[in-house]
C-alpha cells in the first residue's frame, strides 16, 4: 500500500512560521500572491507587543492559512510544572481560536522543547500534531503526528 496526497501526489510541500512576527505581513502577501498556503504558530500572549502582528489584524492577515498555538508565552516548557505546561497550550489555543474563528488542532514546540510528559498534555489539551525542530531530510511522514520532524 502507498500513501498519496490530493490528485495522486507522492510528495506535498508544507510552509511552517513561528511567533506571529510583522515579518509575516510580507511572507502572507507573498503566499497569496502565489496561492500558496502556510501554517503560522503563533504565541497570543505576545501578539500587539513591538514587532508582532497584533490580535485584531491577525484574523485578517492569516485568512486562508493555518493558525496554530506555539505557547501563550513563548515559555521554556521543560522547566515548567505540568499545569503551567497545560496552562501554555490551552490559553494559547482558547485566544487563537478567538481570534481565528477556527478550531485549532496544531503546535510548534516552542524553542524545539518537548517530552513525552509535554506530548501527553499537549494530546489532553486537543492538540492533534506538533512540530519540532530536528530536521529529517526526508519526505517520509512521521511516526507520531505529536513529533513532526521536518524536511
Amino acid at each position: 500500500m502507498e500513501f498519496l496526497y490530493p490528485e495522486w501526489k507522492k510528495k506535498a510541500l508544507t510552509f511552517s512560521y513561528d511567533d506571529g512576527q510583522i515579518y509575516d505581513r510580507r511572507l502572507v502577501e507573498i503566499f497569496n500572491r502565489n496561492e500558496m498556503k502556510g501554517t503560522f504558530h503563533l504565541n497570543s500572549g505576545m501578539l500587539g507587543r513591538k514587532g508582532f502582528v497584533n490580535p485584531r489584524e491577525a484574523a485578517v492577515l492569516y485568512k486562508g492559512h493555518e493558525i496554530a498555538c506555539h505557547g501563550v508565552e513563548h515559555r521554556h516548557v521543560l522547566q515548567l510544572g505540568i499545569s503551567q505546561q497545560l496552562r501554555e497550550i490551552w490559553e494559547d489555543r482558547r485566544m487563537l481560536e478567538k481570534i481565528s474563528g477556527s478550531i485549532v488542532t496544531g503546535l510548534s514546540y516552542a524553542f524545539g522543547e518537548y517530552s513525552e510528559r509535554f506530548i501527553s498534555t499537549a494530546a489532553s489539551a486537543g492538540i492533534r500534531y506538533s512540530r519540532t525542530v530536528k530536521s529529517t531530510r526526508s519526505f517520509v511522514l512521521p511516526a507520531s503526528f505529536m513529533e513532526w520532524n521536518p524536511t
